[in-house]
C-alpha cells in the first residue's frame, strides 16, 4: 500500500476523531467518562495528522520533523487512557488528581531520553531516518522505549479487561437485564486494541510483509471507527450508576437486617407452619410494592413490621424457604417478563434482604440472579412455543418472556432447553405431525 494511500486513510479517521471528540465531549449529563474519552480520540487524531504531515513531505519541515519524533511516545498513554475512562464509566466519578499518575509511564520515558527530544534538527532527522544515536548517547536508553510500550500496554490492558469482567458479574447477580448493562461493547473495544498491539508487534519483531510501521496506524484508523459506533450507541452510564449505589449499599442492607434479627426489642416474627418446619417467608397476604422506590414496609397479619428472625439471617438451611418464596413469585407473578427486574426488586417482594435472596439463589442454583431469571423466561418461551401459537414470531416470544434481545434469547434458550427456540418449535412441530400409534 502506498504513502498516499495510507495518509488517505489516515485523514479519514482524524476528520472522524475530531468529529467524535466533539460530540462525546458535548454530551452533558452523561459523566465524566465521555470527556474522558473524548481527550483520548482527540490525542490519536492529533497523532494521525502529524503522520499524515509526515508521509505528505518526510523529514523535510523541521516543525513536522520535531512533532513526528514526539508523536513516538504516545501510545505510552493509549492503553492507560482506556483503563481511565472503563474506571470512570463503571463507578461513575470524576476525575481525579490520582488518575493523573497514570501518565507516569509516558514521563519517565520521556525523560530518560529527553536528550533524544531535545536535539536538533539535523540529529534528529539521522535518528528518525538512519537510526544514528548522537554521540555519548547510551542506546539502552533508546532501546527501552519498546518493551517499556508494550509492558505498559499490556499491564493496563489486562486492568480494563479485569474491571470490565467484574462488572459483568455484579451486573449478572443483580440485573434481569444483564445483557444490555454488561458493558459487552467495551471488550470489543479492548479486543481491538489488542488486534492494534498484536500487529505492532509483528511489525518490531517479525519480517511479515505488508506489516509495518503504517499498518498499525491503518489500524487505529479504523478503530476510530468502532469507537464512535460503540461509545455514541452503546453507552449507558446512566443504567450503570444505579449497579454501582446497590453495590455500595449491599453491605448496609446485610448489616442492617441482621441488627434487625438479633435485636431484643423487634417484633416478634411471623411464623408459618408447613409440613412440620417453621419457615420465616413472608405470608402470601404480605404486600410489598414492587414498583416503588421508597423502602417497602412488610407488614403482617397483625398491621407490624414483620423482621427477619436471627434463625433465617444466619442459618444457610433456609435459603430453600428463601428460594421457595421466589420461585413462587416468579411462577405466580411472573416478574421475569419485566426486562429491567433488579435483585432488589425481587427481594423487596419476597419481604428478604437483598444479600439472603443473592445467597439463596447462588447456592441453591449454582448460578447467579441473571440466569436464575433467564431460567424462568425460557420455561415460559417455551410453552408459549408448546402452545403452537405458530403466528407468532420468536422474537415477538422472547419480548413478551422478558428478554432484550434476540442474541440473548438464543444463548439463554440453548442453554436451558439444550437447542435453539428455532430448532426446538421445529421439533415440536415434527411431533406433532408424526402419526401416533
Amino acid at each position: 500500500m502506498s504513502a498516499e494511500l495510507w495518509s488517505y486513510l489516515y485523514v479519514i479517521g482524524a476528520a472522524q476523531g475530531v468529529l467524535l471528540a466533539v460530540a462525546l465531549w458535548g454530551r452533558a449529563g452523561h459523566g465524566h467518562s465521555y470527556r474522558i474519552l473524548a481527550a483520548w480520540v482527540a490525542i490519536l487524531s492529533v497523532h494521525l495528522i502529524v503522520l499524515v504531515l509526515h508521509l505528505r513531505a518526510p523529514l523535510v519541515d523541521p516543525w513536522v520533523l520535531r512533532a513526528y519524533g514526539l508523536a513516538r511516545f504516545l501510545p505510552f498513554i493509549y492503553a492507560a487512557f482506556f483503563y481511565v475512562y472503563v474506571h470512570a464509566l463503571i463507578h461513575r466519578r470524576k476525575l481525579r488528581l490520582s488518575d493523573w499518575l497514570h501518565a507516569l509511564p509516558l514521563v519517565a520515558i520521556v525523560s530518560v531520553n529527553l536528550e533524544l527530544v531535545l536535539l536538533p534538527t539535523d540529529s534528529l532527522r539521522a535518528l528518525l531516518a538512519f537510526g544514528e544515536l548522537p554521540t555519548g548517547f547510551e542506546p539502552w536508553r533508546f532501546r527501552l522505549i519498546d518493551p517499556a510500550m508494550f509492558t505498559c500496554a499490556t499491564v493496563y490492558l489486562i486492568a480494563a479487561i479485569r474491571l470490565i469482567v467484574q462488572f459483568r458479574r455484579r451486573v449478572a447477580q443483580q440485573r434481569a437485564d444483564a445483557d444490555r448493562q454488561g458493558l459487552r461493547w467495551l471488550l470489543v473495544m479492548a479486543g481491538w486494541q489488542l488486534v492494534i498491539w498484536a500487529v505492532a508487534l509483528a511489525q518490531a519483531k517479525l519480517a511479515i510483509p505488508g506489516i509495518n510501521h503504517w499498518a498499525i496506524y491503518g489500524t487505529v484508523s479504523v478503530w476510530v471507527f468502532v469507537l464512535g459506533y460503540m461509545s455514541l450507541a452503546k453507552a449507558e452510564p446512566l443504567e450503570l450508576a444505579d449497579v454501582a449505589a446497590s453495590r455500595n449499599t449491599d453491605g448496609d442492607h446485610e448489616a442492617g437486617a441482621r441488627r434487625q434479627a438479633t435485636s431484643g426489642t423487634a417484633t416478634e416474627t411471623a411464623l408459618i407452619e408447613s409440613g412440620g418446619k417453621i419457615s420465616t417467608a413472608p405470608s402470601a397476604a404480605t404486600a410489598v410494592d414492587i414498583s416503588s422506590d421508597v423502602e417497602p414496609q412488610i407488614k403482617s397479619a397483625g398491621n407490624a413490621a414483620a423482621p427477619l428472625s436471627s434463625q433465617t439471617a444466619n442459618d444457610p438451611g433456609r435459603y430453600g424457604d428463601v428460594l421457595q418464596r421466589l420461585d413462587a413469585l416468579m411462577q405466580q407473578d411472573e416478574l421475569f417478563r419485566r426486562p429491567a427486574l433488579t435483585i432488589a426488586m425481587l427481594a423487596k417482594r419476597s419481604g428478604y434482604p437483598q444479600y439472603l435472596v443473592s445467597e439463596a439463589i447462588n447456592r441453591e442454583r449454582g448460578g447467579n440472579f441473571y440466569e436464575y431469571v433467564n431460567g424462568w423466561r425460557v420455561e415460559a418461551a417455551k410453552q408459549i412455543i408448546d402452545a403452537a401459537e405458530g403466528h407468532r414470531t420468536l422474537l415477538d416470544i422472547a419480548y413478551d418472556v422478558g428478554f432484550t434481545a434476540k442474541s440473548t434469547f438464543n444463548q439463554a434458550f440453548k442453554r436451558f432447553a439444550g437447542m435453539t427456540p428455532s430448532a426446538y418449535r421445529k421439533a415440536g412441530a415434527a411431533a406433532t405431525r408424526t402419526p401416533q400409534g
